[in-house]
């Protein structure tokens, strides 16, 4: 292992591909969620090492996806290595596509390569894997989209209480330091009420129609399993309540029926309908993409 490896950079090609779907078509319609889903699939499959392994940019072939990553540190490289030899990546990447697209099944082929060809087979010398990825210097910034993603969930985290406590001399300085999700339940009845996802902390908040719509945009299929989760603490979601909706909105299709889902849910849960009750649904039933997507919504005009 080197010395300094603190210091260690490193950049690789991870070719992706579907028989079954267009992976570059549904790129182009969905980049900020797919962009999510293949980014919480690395960071959940080399445990939360979300800082240190970076998708920079998602180009697009006739066939597959090619993340551009960069790596920051030798250990999160090593785990991440170790974890696509072993295929865990490329199932939690799977997961996460399935569910994207609210499909059953996605079989993906990968391929991890350099500027000098493929790596796949050389999995097993690790040292040399290491050593050509710390060669190929990352040469581009990250994509401004994908950036921009990533600071809409950054300004939901809440600011340790080390920052706001040595910055308590100004009243205003601190109100600036907090992120605008702090500021705008200010008068809510779950001011200070926060959650935990994904090792992440966030505040919780009323459902709005906002989110109301998205989900219901990006559910598909799984609304009913949701729905069947929120059920276990909302009464007015059994089983029956779940079908007649079904039933009801079949000819609308999907995007209604799960509209339906949530504008019952809240009706009837009123303030308690949060952000974090559904996340937590979402959680359950593998979602996280979704999840997220949620949680990065900017509060900003929300009912």
């Amino acid at each position: 292992m080197a010395a300094g490896s603190s210091m260690w950079v490193g950049s690789v090609y991870l070719y992706i591909k579907s028989d079954e779907v267009s992976l570059p078509r549904k790129y182009t319609d969905q980049k900020a969620l797919i962009y999510e889903a293949l980014r919480s699939a690395i960071s959940e499959s080399t445990g939360g090492c979300r800082d240190s392994i970076e998708i920079l940019k998602i180009h697009s072939s006739d066939q597959q996806l090619i993340l551009y990553l960069k790596f920051c540190g030798l250990e999160p490289c090593q785990i991440f290595l170790k974890d696509y030899k072993e295929r865990k990546l490329q199932m939690q990447i799977q997961n996460k596509l399935e569910n994207c697209f609210s499909v059953a099944q996605l079989p993906i082929f990968t391929e991890l390569k350099i500027d000098t060809g493929e790596m796949d087979s050389l999995l097993e010398k690790e040292e040399q894997c290491l050593k050509y990825i710390s060669q190929m210097k990352p040469t581009i910034q990250k994509d401004d989209e994908f950036a921009e993603i990533d600071e809409r969930l950054k300004s939901l985290k809440l600011v340790p209480p080390s920052a706001l406590d040595s910055d308590l001399s100004s009243q205003n300085s601190s109100q600036c330091s907090l992120p605008l999700s702090l500021h705008s339940n200010r008068n809510s009845h779950i001011e200070g009420s926060t959650f935990y996802f994904q090792g992440e902390e966030f505040v919780d908040r009323p459902l709005t129609s906002t989110h109301i719509q998205h989900f219901a945009k990006s559910v598909g299929r799984n609304w009913k399993l949701v729905g069947r989760s929120l059920g276990k603490t909302c009464r007015a979601l059994n089983d029956t309540a779940i079908e007649n909706l079904a039933y009801e909105f079949d000819r609308e299709g999907r995007y209604e029926q799960a509209y339906q889902l949530l504008r019952l849910f809240k009706d009837s849960e009123g303030k308690k309908a949060t952000v974090q009750r559904l996340v937590q649904a979402l959680e359950e039933n593998g979602l996280n993409s979704i999840a997220f997507d949620l949680l990065s919504l900017n509060e900003n005009g929300l009912e």
